[in-house]
């Protein structure tokens, strides 16, 4: 009997658990900060990932929180356009 590839839900949540877990061991308010924003912006990306399996889970996770600081660069950079 061949194989099953994994879910990427059930290939991915051992990571975020896994960082999880370290979030807790960092004392910088902007770091623990920022790795958890990174962790909860998988949750934007998930669908995607569950159409097209990402080849690497940390690769998943970090994207996802690449776009979502894209998403809030854009918003800034609009409202400085606004602004200036």
């Amino acid at each position: 009997m061949g194989r099953t590839v994994p879910s990427s839900r059930m290939a991915i949540e051992p990571e975020i658990e896994r960082l999880m877990k370290m979030i807790e061991y960092i004392h910088e308010p902007e770091v623990k900060r920022a790795l958890k924003e990174i962790v909860e912006a998988y949750a934007d990306i998930a669908p995607v990932f569950r159409a097209v399996p990402p080849y690497d889970k940390t690769y998943a996770i970090l994207l996802a929180g690449l776009l979502r600081t894209m998403k809030r660069l854009e918003v800034i950079e609009q409202k400085l356009d606004i602004k200036g």
